[in-house]
C-alpha cells in the first residue's frame, strides 16, 4: 500500500520523488519517515507536515498556524485559562515510550475544524490504517470527542498557564454626582427668658465697646459709643433705654406755698445692686496698672465697692 503526501523537501529512503511538489511514501515495517528540518518552512500549505530537528516534534501546519503533535496519555482537559501573547517554543525533550492510554478527559470547547491530512498518514492515525476511525478495537481516534478525527486530536496536554499579565492604569476618576436637595428647615426653637440687667465687663471688653476694639470711640462709623451723649464713654453708656412714661396722675388740690427751706447736703450715691457685681473680680487694692474707662470691683476699706478709672488714665472715681 502506498500513500501521497504533499511536502516540497526530498528526503532519504524510503520516500521517492514523484514530481517537485509531491513525495511518494513507502509503507514498509520500519514506519513512516517524515522531511526533517531545523526550521518551519516558508510558503507552507494546508496539511503540510514536518519533523522539527530543533525541537523534535512533528509538526503540521493548518492553514494558519504551526501546530506541534507529541505522544502521551491525555489528561482531563482544564478550564480555558485566558490567551496570554505566544512565547517562542521551547525545545521538546526525546519521545518516551507509549503509555496506556489514559481516560478521555472531560470534553474542552469545540475549536475551529481544519483539515490536517497532507493526503497521507495523519498524526491521529493510530493504527496507520489511513483511515479516520470513531472506533478502533474499542478505542477512537477521536480523542477530544468533537465527532471528528483531524489534526485537533493530536494535541499533548495543555502548557503551563503563562505569568500574570502588569496591572493596567488606573481609570480616569468619574464625574461628581449632582448635589442633593436640601432638606427642610427645622422649626425655630422657644426665645429663652431675658436675663437681668447688670455690669457685664468681667475683666475684659467694656460693655460700651460696641466695636470691639478696647477704645472709647466718640464717633465711630458715624455711631458714638457716647449713647447718653455725657461727653464721655464709659459705665453709663451701658444703660438700657428708659422705659415708656407712666400714666399722668390726677392734679391734686392746691396746697399753700410753704416757706423756702434751705438747700439740702447731696446724697451719696447708693450701691450697686448685687445683679450687676455678679460677674467682676473682687479686688482688695487699686491695680498696679489699671485701664481706662474700666470699673473695678475694690474693697479697700473692708466693703466692695465699684470704682471707675476716668478716660485719661489719671483719676479714680467712685460710683
Amino acid at each position: 500500500m502506498k500513500y501521497v503526501l504533499s511536502f516540497v523537501i526530498l528526503v532519504s529512503a524510503p520516500f521517492y520523488l514523484v514530481s517537485q511538489d509531491i513525495l511518494e511514501v513507502e509503507n514498509n515495517p520500519d514506519g513512516i519517515v517524515f522531511p526533517r528540518m531545523s526550521a518551519q518552512p516558508q510558503n507552507a500549505i494546508q496539511g503540510q507536515c514536518f519533523f522539527n530537528t530543533s525541537t523534535n516534534r512533528l509538526e503540521c501546519f493548518s492553514g494558519t498556524a504551526w501546530i506541534a503533535t507529541g505522544p502521551g496519555a491525555t489528561g482531563a482537559t482544564g478550564a480555558t485559562g485566558a490567551t496570554g501573547a505566544t512565547g517562542p517554543t521551547g525545545a521538546t525533550g526525546a519521545t518516551g515510550a507509549t503509555g496506556a492510554t489514559g481516560a478521555t478527559g472531560a470534553v474542552g470547547a469545540t475549536g475551529a475544524p481544519g483539515v490536517v491530512t497532507g493526503g497521507g498518514l495523519a498524526c491521529w492515525d493510530l493504527n496507520g490504517n489511513g483511515t479516520p476511525d470513531i472506533t478502533m478495537d474499542n478505542t477512537t481516534e477521536d480523542t477530544n470527542g468533537d465527532g471528528v478525527v483531524n489534526i485537533f486530536d493530536c494535541r499533548g496536554e495543555n502548557g503551563a498557564t503563562g505569568p500574570t499579565g502588569a496591572t493596567g492604569p488606573t481609570g480616569a476618576t468619574g464625574a461628581t454626582g449632582a448635589t442633593g436637595a436640601t432638606g427642610a428647615t427645622g422649626a425655630t426653637g422657644a426665645v429663652g427668658a431675658t436675663g437681668a440687667p447688670g455690669i457685664v465687663t468681667g475683666g475684659g471688653l467694656a460693655c460700651w465697646d460696641l466695636n470691639g476694639n478696647g477704645t472709647p470711640d466718640i464717633t465711630m462709623d458715624n455711631t458714638t459709643e457716647d449713647t447718653n451723649g455725657d461727653g464721655e464713654v464709659n459705665i453709663f453708656d451701658c444703660r438700657g433705654a428708659n422705659g415708656p412714661t407712666g400714666a399722668t396722675g390726677a392734679n391734686g388740690a392746691a396746697g399753700a406755698d410753704g416757706a423756702d427751706g434751705a438747700t439740702g447736703a447731696t446724697g451719696a450715691t447708693g450701691a450697686t445692686g448685687a445683679a450687676g457685681l455678679a460677674q467682676m473680680t473682687l479686688l482688695t487694692a487699686y491695680p498696679s496698672s489699671p485701664e481706662a474707662n474700666r470699673v473695678y470691683l475694690i474693697a479697700l476699706n473692708g466693703t466692695p465697692q465699684l470704682y471707675w478709672r476716668s478716660s485719661d488714665n489719671t483719676t479714680w472715681h467712685q460710683l
